[in-house]
């Protein structure tokens, strides 16, 4: 993720990649009563709950976003999370990032 870019723009993105390998998986999840899952992925900027719907709103250096993308694949549905940091982030960010990443 790059200073400026929109998690809107990354939700159009992901939801291009999908199409080439089968189609995004969150837009078909739907109760019998509700619409299916405006998005492609689920972006968290910051402190915000995970699965948020991407939004106008740019990101600025040093935000940390949590990305979740749910595509289908040769038949099966398949889901991928990935957090990073926006720009250069300060070292005690990168710290909780390198320790969250060993620990799993």
């Amino acid at each position: 993720m790059v200073v400026g870019v929109s998690t809107a723009v990354s939700d159009a993105i992901a939801e291009e990649m999908t199409r080439d390998v089968g189609g995004p998986g969150f837009k078909v999840f739907a109760a019998e009563d509700r619409a299916p899952v405006p998005m492609t992925n689920g972006a968290s900027p910051n402190a915000q709950v995970m699965h948020g719907i991407p939004t106008p709103m740019t990101l600025v250096e040093g935000d940390l976003i949590s990305i979740d993308v749910s595509f289908h694949f040769s038949g099966d549905d398949a889901d991928y999370v990935f957090s990073a940091v926006v720009g250069n982030p300060e070292p005690k960010v990168q710290r909780l990032l390198d320790v969250t990443d060993k620990s799993l």
